[in-house]
């Protein structure tokens, strides 16, 4: 594993934390933050699912 790709690791823990732990936003630049944030979460968890995906296939057909 690389380094960029522990820190992308990290951070994404980080944005995690913030999104699943934090209190209703007082401001709605809160909620788009959030909902941003949210929405960036979700569009790793998918890469990185389709990454492993490869990488099962890949390993299959060794």
């Amino acid at each position: 594993m690389s380094i960029k790709r522990l820190g992308d690791e990290d951070d994404q823990s980080i944005l995690e934390d913030y999104v699943n732990k934090s209190q209703p936003a007082p401001s709605s630049f809160g909620a788009i933050l959030k909902e941003n944030l949210q929405e960036k979460l979700n569009g790793r968890a998918k890469l990185a699912e389709a990454e492993k995906e490869k990488a099962d296939a890949d390993e299959n057909a060794e």
